[in-house]
């Protein structure tokens, strides 16, 4: 087992509430029933008599896509998704995440779902920066899979498989984040980033099986926050 390894293995099992293990295949992608690619999987066992899990999952499989990213990472003692503010002389978060107009003037990023203050407006650094946040909400999207198939438990629905494991798991992704030895407001601006920018992207992108939902939205049906959360996501 690689350290990345047993540090995504601590994290998951945080999240599923069981033991969970995590295996680097360093595979390019897995390829799914429906022709699509994914970057992580989880196998599950389920009874078609009862609809529920006959076997409690345990492994997390995830490509090399995903590995990377989260082991550059956690190794960086300075994270790659903290800039130098050059009005401050600080390192802050890369992301501002305040949504503004195209052409204002400001440093901004702009993706067909907007235009967002950043620090940072380098084109590849935002690449980047979108596969560390892809690559962080995937470990937790895989985890939220094995908390869902405990054996006993009824499978969701289809509809609700994924667009459960990617709402629930981009709550999840601060905590990741910080477990991965980010600081609190890093890790949020990163699941910021991921809410605005990525997530609207997965109702077009994910036409088979939807991974993008309506309910998925501060007090809506997939918000697993506590009743006294101020942060969204």
């Amino acid at each position: 087992m690689t350290p990345i390894e047993a540090t995504a293995a601590r994290i998951a099992s945080r999240i599923a509430g069981h033991p969970v293990s995590v295996s680097c295949e360093g595979v390019p992608r897995f390829r799914l029933t429906d022709g699509a690619d994914a970057l992580g999987l989880v196998h599950t066992l389920v009874d078609v008599d009862t609809g529920t899990y006959a076997a409690t999952a345990t492994v997390i499989e995830l490509t090399s896509q995903v590995c990377g990213p989260l082991q550059r990472f956690a190794q960086a003692a300075q994270k790659p998704t903290r800039c130098l503010d050059s009005q401050r002389q600080t390192n802050v978060p890369c992301f501002l995440g305040t949504p503004v107009a195209r052409g204002s003037g400001t440093p901004a990023v702009c993706w067909d779902t907007g235009c967002y203050s950043v620090v940072a407006s380098r084109h590849s650094y935002w690449s980047a920066y979108s596969r560390y946040s892809l690559a962080i909400l995937v470990l937790a999207h895989e985890a939220i899979h094995t908390q869902q198939a405990v054996v006993g438990r009824p499978r969701p629905g289809p509809e609700l498989v994924e667009t459960q494991a990617d709402c629930s798991g981009m709550q999840w992704m601060r905590w990741v984040a910080e477990q991965l030895g980010a600081s609190t407001n890093d890790a949020q601006t990163i699941a910021n980033f991921f809410w605005r920018v990525q997530y609207p992207r997965a109702a077009s992108v994910h036409t088979s099986r939807p991974y993008w939902s309506a309910d998925c939205r501060p007090g809506g049906k997939l918000d697993i926050r506590s009743a006294d959360a101020t942060a969204w996501p």
